[in-house]
């Protein structure tokens, strides 16, 4: 027996996938909720209250969208993925639910490739690690070396000809 048209082909993949849109959705009503629950109210001396804990309806959105995924086979694009954290499924909104700093590990941080964008949840004290997109050298280690004796060398001779000029006016003067 043949198959038939278009059964199963391309599933899951169009802009307009059931469950692509449903995370989207989950994802923004959870933003939504949290900024309309915990939005800038004022005390009577006209501070800012502080944040309490976390709505715990934009949780339940998130942690949906997580199983969504999960259930669904279907992969959270990265955008999704960095705004939630993955141990308690809150929404990380800067400098409120998460704090970010930059490290490089490398000794004397030489290597620009090597540095880390890590996110802190302030909920769970989560940390996660994203590696900083700064491209590889494209260049052999041999050649950059021969690349970098060629400008110490040019600039050594830069120095000799600039003490050579000094003292020549110094001897005229």
């Amino acid at each position: 027996m043949a198959k038939g048209k278009g059964k199963g082909k391309g599933k899951g993949k169009g802009a307009n996938d059931p469950t692509k849109m449903r995370m989207a959705f989950l994802h923004r009503a959870s933003a939504h909720i949290f900024n309309e629950l915990s939005g800038p109210s004022k005390t009577e001396a006209g501070e800012p209250t502080p944040i309490g804990p976390f709505p715990k309806i934009a949780r339940q959105y998130i942690s949906q969208m997580h199983g969504i995924s999960l259930k669904g086979t279907q992969r959270l694009p990265d955008e999704l993925k960095s705004t939630t954290c993955k141990r308690c499924d809150s929404l990380f909104v800067p400098g409120v639910t998460y704090t970010e700093r930059f490290e490089n590990p490398s000794r004397g941080q030489k290597k620009p490739w090597a540095g880390v964008r890590i996110v802190e949840c302030n909920q769970c004290a989560f940390i996660k690690r994203y590696p900083v997109a700064a491209g590889k050298r494209s260049i052999k280690l041999a050649i950059r070396q021969k690349q970098q004796q060629q400008q110490q060398h040019q600039q050594e001779h830069k120095l000799a000809a600039n003490k050579e000029s000094h003292q020549a006016a110094a001897a005229v003067a």
